[in-house]
């Protein structure tokens, strides 16, 4: 399984190193959200 989700990690990082971020982070991927789009709430 952690073979797995290496491989998966590693197509993320090459592709766009933030979503590792964000799947190991969730809770500042909501925060970060809303930081975004200050405008949008």
């Amino acid at each position: 399984m952690s073979a797995v989700l290496a491989t998966m990690l590693s197509c993320l990082h090459a592709k766009d190193p933030m979503s590792v971020n964000e799947l190991l982070n969730p809770l500042d991927e909501n925060t970060t959200a809303e930081d975004s789009t200050p405008g949008r709430g």
